[in-house]
């Protein structure tokens, strides 16, 4: 396995860093250039992976190189689901795309079933895996995707938990709290919502009309208080005021702007062009 970096990271292997930014790149790289080392040195890496960091079934956990065991003595559960999501929406989604059906799109749906089995946040419609608009987020861009990629309707089921939960409670992200990222760590919820809407447009009209009118509310009041005189997106807000928290410039637009291209896609509503 690699580690997280090679200075105040070099002894551990984690899920959000490691594995989620770094290692699925280098195997994507391998697939189109170097094949032996795809099919060796990248696949043995993976195996050792699963086989070392699983914690909670196929979970991972950060792990220490010196300790040869787990970094942390304690299960951390919000910390393993953070770790899972980061690892499948950033790193084995986007190599899976590439590659289709392989040994790391199996490690995807087995660790993002585990993260549903053990999801722990109750809610009025149901279970969902956290509370953390970032989490959450990267789980509807996945569970979208992975939706079609395997026609397992488990996955819609649980994406609609989380739409539900955004847009028919009360935890609207614009109406309902008074911090919204427009970048990374935060924007996530944004183009996750816009996903799971084009999803619903083939696989679930009722539920997409019951989103519409809270998914074009989301996506108002960010064109009306998120965005500076040039047009571009802030780093954050407050929705419930439009009081620009941090005005720098999101290096995350183009998460927003795919959520609201993908709306103007299926609605033709020309704002979002």
């Amino acid at each position: 396995m690699i580690p997280r970096n090679l200075t105040s990271g070099i002894d551990i292997w984690n899920a959000q860093d490691a594995a989620a930014d770094n290692y699925p790149f280098m195997v994507l790289t391998a697939a189109l250039i170097d094949r032996d080392m795809f099919e060796g040195r990248m696949k043995d890496m993976l195996d050792t992976e699963t086989r070392l960091t699983s914690r909670i079934g196929a979970m991972p956990d950060t792990w220490s190189f010196t300790k040869q065991d787990f970094a942390d003595d304690e299960v951390n559960m919000n910390g393993i689901m953070f770790g899972s999501s980061e690892y499948i929406k950033d790193g084995l989604l986007p190599l899976t795309e590439w590659l289709g059906q392989s040994p790391w799109s199996d490690r995807m749906t087995g660790i993002l079933d585990d993260m549903w089995e053990n999801a722990m946040v109750e809610t009025d419609f149901g279970k969902i895996v956290s509370e953390n608009m970032e989490v959450n987020g990267e789980m509807l861009q996945a569970l979208s995707r992975i939706y079609w990629m395997t026609g397992n309707p488990n996955y819609l089921e649980y994406a609609i938990r989380l739409g539900d939960y955004y847009l028919l409670g009360d935890h609207h992200p614009t109406r309902d709290f008074e911090y919204l990222k427009l970048r990374d760590h935060g924007c996530e919820i944004i183009s996750g919502l816009c996903e799971l809407y084009a999803t619903l447009d083939f696989a679930g009209q009722d539920k997409k009309s019951e989103y519409q009118k809270p998914v074009y509310e989301m996506l108002d009041r960010i064109l009306e208080v998120g965005r500076n005189d040039d047009g571009l997106f802030y780093n954050s807000i407050n929705p419930k005021t439009g009081k620009v928290v941090d005005e720098r410039i999101s290096d995350g637009f183009g998460y927003n702007l795919n959520g609201f291209y993908t709306v103007y896609l299926i609605d033709g509503k020309e704002e979002y062009r």
